[in-house]
């Protein structure tokens, strides 16, 4: 399956240079190991997509309840998901 996410452009840059291996984010969607995530680049300054993206391919998923970034209601209904890739 292909899942798409929207990524900052500043982490945007360390995924395609090989700095970051894995990404966090609200567990409010179905995923699995060998599911696809299609990230596409962000500007928040503009508030646009920069038409850049990258894939990659899901090889190990954490799921753990309460992280402190989100909303409390967003947590409390779906827990966060990290995700690590190659």
């Amino acid at each position: 399956m292909n899942i798409e996410k929207k990524l900052r452009k500043d982490y945007f840059e360390k995924l395609m240079n090989g700095e970051q291996i894995s990404d966090t984010k609200v567990a409010d969607f179905e995923v699995s190991v060998g599911d696809t995530i299609v990230y596409k680049e962000w500007d928040s300054d503009t508030k646009d997509f920069t038409g850049r993206e990258v894939e990659k391919e899901i090889t190990d998923i954490i799921t753990t309840p309460r992280p402190r970034t989100w909303t409390e209601e967003s947590i409390d209904q779906n827990g966060f998901s990290t995700l690590y890739f190659k």
